[in-house]
């Protein structure tokens, strides 16, 4: 599943709002891809770092890894570029979460801002049958093209229901901080009329 998503803030909030939510015996995974960080916007980056936090999850546990790197070892050790190439790396993830007692939650936040993004698509459509997918993004065609097979929620089709939210978590703040509540009733609708603005259904 994949959502449309603009704004930074909320992109933030997106991976928040998946770890306060899901239960500790849940396997949880994510990467927010970063333009301010090109290291973040690398398709085989986000597969090292799903990659990783699977591994993570094995910790402790008594499991056979060179059933799932045994080809990972043959290849680097005749100096193979494995660890760049994000539709391999996708395979060692899928084959990792085999060794996982629950099917492992996958959140990639941003993917309009990674730098190649058919690539990206590419090594997440690997995995998608092996794990439970979340995407955020803007609608670029690349993307809405390349996941054309894959259920999608606009937020331009939630937008009265976000702005409803929002201006209900702009009143509690308002309500909630002592120094807020005591703002004279008609400068506090003026705060709250310009934060909803601004935010603009995100």
């Amino acid at each position: 599943m994949y959502s449309n998503s603009a704004d930074s803030a909320c992109r933030s909030f997106v991976i928040d709002s998946f770890k306060k939510a899901w239960p500790e015996r849940e396997v949880l995974t994510f990467f927010y891809c970063d333009s301010r960080n090109e290291q973040s916007t690398s398709p085989a980056e986000v597969m090292r770092s799903i990659l990783s936090q699977l591994l993570r999850q094995l910790h402790g546990r008594s499991v056979d890894l060179g059933n799932v790197f045994g080809d990972l070892i043959k290849v680097k050790k005749w100096g193979g570029g494995t660890l760049n190439n994000a539709k391999e790396l996708a395979g060692f993830a899928s084959n990792t979460t085999k060794l996982l007692i629950r099917k492992p939650i996958v959140v990639v936040d941003a993917l309009d801002e990674c730098k190649d993004v058919r690539k990206l698509i590419q090594a997440l459509m690997v995995i998608r049958g092996h794990v439970r997918l979340f995407m955020t993004s803007r609608p670029l065609y690349t993307i809405v093209d390349g996941l054309s097979d894959v259920p999608f929620v606009s937020m331009g089709d939630m937008a009265g229901k976000l702005s409803a939210d929002i201006e209900l978590h702009v009143t509690r703040e308002l309500d909630a901080r002592q120094r807020l509540r005591e703002l004279d009733s008609g400068f506090k609708m003026e705060i709250r009329s310009v934060l909803c603005d601004k935010a603009d259904g995100m």
